[in-house]
């Protein structure tokens, strides 16, 4: 969205430039509508039924008050770029076989050689061991001040801690904290002044109890490592649900976020090696005011089951998805590779450092922004995504810096044909971009169909439309297909293996510009 803003602000400034000197003007004021949308069932040929819940969007930009579609103008500037190229797969820098220590997951503990705190007042943990907490403290905190070699395991047993005066739970030195939640337990830590939790060394929350965390600043915010094995945890904050400097790694668990910032924010400015996020595993219910998932480093997600609603949903110089049910709801973008800082001095060039790489799994997205926008390479060699993307032709279901290219998996993407883009050359899986008549409704149908009648992809719109992007395994260069679009069904030809509509002037190939094509309202 960064990038876009700015081109289509010296588009803006050209556009003004030309009316000065023809002795023209032209005001025009539109207001957009959005609606709420309804669950709607997506299936592909590679996958079983997908059940997706879309989110109220936000108003959109250059949409009539009828709620139709915009016509874009004939001959409009396109977004050109140069030629695209082949695809360099970015490392995340993330070892996946060494992300979980087998402490990590072990909560087994005997009692009797544990150490038991029963909350009456204030308290400070200064060696290493295993202690049980239980009872309540209406004002006060647990400390943790230990030595910087010493392991240390904290065993919530029913407990309640909060504080107006700093953390709940105040790690200050120990070299590791292990925070078990104890099977069959429920906790509570808060703080009207600070986070739930503060730590100042690397932390591990694991067990198959249920914590609640309540801050006034981000729930849990951890100075080193943040891992997460199991347990059910509830955050409510007023800043990040979980910040980490290091890492953020979560594994197992069920985690339940309502944030006013991100709902996942991992960032370290002075080690480039660090700074990302891991899912494995999990079930991730996250609902931020910004970011569903940011990071200064990648984010790269192999299992697990995530929901996010959010401003925009996963986010980080490197977006990776090689596993997991993703469900993204996102008023801005879906997933968006970018970085504050661009190694490229051209704000219309695409910066080869940022990578959105999507590899398996299920991802759908509905975004009111750009559905997948990479600043820089986007690359899909497998998995099965389907975006719903915006209703203005100001953003795009598919949005690259540099270049795109598939090799593998299954894509459905819709939006307007404004500025929609397709896959590059250097794909080895074939791709169709058409572009219907006239702007189709929300909830009709959309099927690509061999000659045979063999159906590669469908799915049920949630939101009008009048671009389609359908790659599948199943499509070849030399065959033709059919493509069914709401109330329109076109024949089409597969004389290459990257099939843009002739005349629509969306950006395909090599050719990032071109014209924008023009619609009839219906």
């Amino acid at each position: 969205m960064k990038r876009r803003t700015i081109i289509i602000a010296i588009m803006l400034l050209a556009a003004s430039a030309f009316c000065l000197w023809a002795g023209g003007t032209k005001e025009q004021t539109e207001t957009a509508t959005s609606a709420s949308t309804s669950a709607e069932t997506v299936t592909s040929a590679s996958t079983t039924a997908e059940t997706v819940t879309s989110a109220s969007t936000r108003p959109e930009m250059g949409n009539p008050p009828d709620g139709t579609m915009g016509t874009p103008p004939s001959g409009g500037m396109g977004m050109g770029m140069g030629t695209q190229s082949d695809i360099t797969v970015l490392d995340t820098g993330i070892d996946t076989t060494d992300q979980f220590s087998k402490r990590d997951s072990n909560t087994e503990y005997t009692e009797s050689e544990c150490t038991v705190i029963d909350l009456t007042k204030s308290s400070t943990i200064t060696s290493e061991g295993t202690y049980i907490i239980r009872g309540s403290l209406s004002e006060g905190q647990l400390t943790v001040s230990a030595p910087d070699t010493a392991k240390v395991q904290i065993i919530l047993d029913g407990c309640s801690i909060s504080s107006s005066s700093g953390p709940a739970l105040n790690i200050l030195t120990a070299d590791k904290v292990f925070l078990t939640l104890a099977s069959g337990s429920s906790s509570s830590l808060s703080s009207s002044a600070d986070a739930a939790i503060l730590a100042e060394c690397d932390l591990t929350i694991n067990g198959e109890g249920a914590l609640s965390l309540k801050s006034a600043a981000s729930a849990v915010d951890a100075k080193d490592d943040l891992a997460i094995t199991g347990g059910t945890l509830s955050i409510v904050s007023t800043e990040h649900g979980l910040e980490a400097n290091d890492s953020i790694r979560i594994l197992d668990g069920t985690i339940t976020i309502d944030s006013e910032k991100d709902g996942l924010h991992c960032s370290n400015d002075e080690d480039t090696t660090k700074g990302y996020i891991y899912i494995a595993g999990g079930t991730l219910n996250i609902k931020a005011a910004s970011d569903g998932m940011d990071s200064s480093k990648a984010v790269l997600v192999t299992g697990g089951t995530i929901s996010i609603e959010c401003e925009e949903g996963l986010e980080g110089p490197i977006v990776a998805v090689e596993g997991g049910e993703i469900t993204i709801n996102s008023t801005d973008d879906g997933l968006n590779a970018s970085s504050g800082s661009s190694t490229s001095s051209d704000p219309m060039a695409g910066d080869s450092t940022l990578q959105i790489r999507i590899s398996g799994g299920n991802l759908v997205v509905n975004a009111s922004g750009d559905g997948l926008d990479s600043n820089g390479s986007l690359l899909v060699t497998g998995g099965t995504t389907i975006v719903y993307g915006p209703t203005n032709d100001g953003n795009s279901a598919l949005d690259f810096g540099t270049s795109a290219k598939i090799t593998g998996g299954t894509v459905i993407a819709i939006g307007t044909s404004g500025m929609a883009q397709n896959f590059g050359t250097y794909s080895t899986q074939g791709a169709i971009l058409a572009a219907s008549a006239s702007s189709q409704k929300a909830g009709s149908a959309i099927t690509l169909t061999s000659s045979d009648g063999t159906v590669l992809a469908q799915t049920t719109a949630l939101k009008q439309y009048n671009s389609v992007l359908v790659s599948s395994p199943g499509i070849t260069e030399g065959a033709t297909y059919t493509l069914a679009m709401g109330t329109e069904t076109q024949s089409i030809e597969m004389t290459s293996l990257i099939y843009s509509a002739s005349g629509s002037g969306m950006r395909s190939m090599g050719d990032r510009g071109g014209q924008r094509m023009t619609l009839p309202q219906n």
